[in-house]
């Protein structure tokens, strides 16, 4: 993942739809949507931790971010994407297993795989 990907123009959208297929579940937000097909750990506002080798695990999780803005969003090494909500849950998603693809990102025409 590119150290310089300016994952900002999340911050201030809300989440509006998680959809769950077998072996994704994809994040969809006012103008932005994120296919999540690896690893991801989701922090909750009190501080629990989970880690999800499976998306579709993942899922039930997951729901309670909808309608909830994006606080920010950033790209946090080579290999996370981090998402903080505005009730203060933060979302990481991971790009762990080489080489298959772990996780994409669009905005408008723009799309980013990892």
């Amino acid at each position: 993942m590119p150290l310089d990907y300016d994952a900002s123009y999340l911050d201030g959208v809300r989440l509006e739809q998680v959809a769950v297929g077998e072996f994704q579940v994809i994040l969809n937000f006012d103008g932005a949507s994120l296919s999540i097909e690896g690893e991801m750990q989701l922090v909750h506002p009190d501080g629990t931790v989970q880690r999800f080798a499976l998306p579709f695990d993942a899922a039930p999780a997951l729901l309670p971010l909808l309608k909830h803005p994006v606080a920010h969003a950033e790209v946090v090494g080579p290999v996370e994407l981090s998402i903080t909500f505005g009730d203060g849950s933060r979302l990481s998603v991971f790009d762990s297993t080489e080489p298959y693809e772990q996780f994409s990102l669009q905005h408008g025409p723009h799309l980013l795989i990892v």
